[in-house]
């Protein structure tokens, strides 16, 4: 699941660091594109969809925009 992309990793960590003290998996996953790095947070891998779906709704709460994603 994807909480959000930041431009800022400091941002990225903060958020990581928020959420696993709420005891999720979340990571931080730099990517780039267009020669710019965004910082992906996200929380996972869960055993499967159904699952991520739930996660889903306590996580919409407090960030609306999260979404399932699939990870490489």
């Amino acid at each position: 699941m994807q909480l959000g992309s930041y431009a800022s990793e400091a941002t990225a960590a903060r958020i990581m660091n928020e959420w696993r003290g709420k005891g999720q998996s979340a990571f931080v996953m730099p990517v780039t594109t267009g020669g710019k790095t965004l910082y992906r947070v996200r929380i996972g891998p869960t055993k499967d969809r159904a699952s991520a779906e739930a996660a889903l709704k306590v996580v919409k709460s407090t960030i609306p925009n999260a979404a399932v994603v699939a990870h490489p």
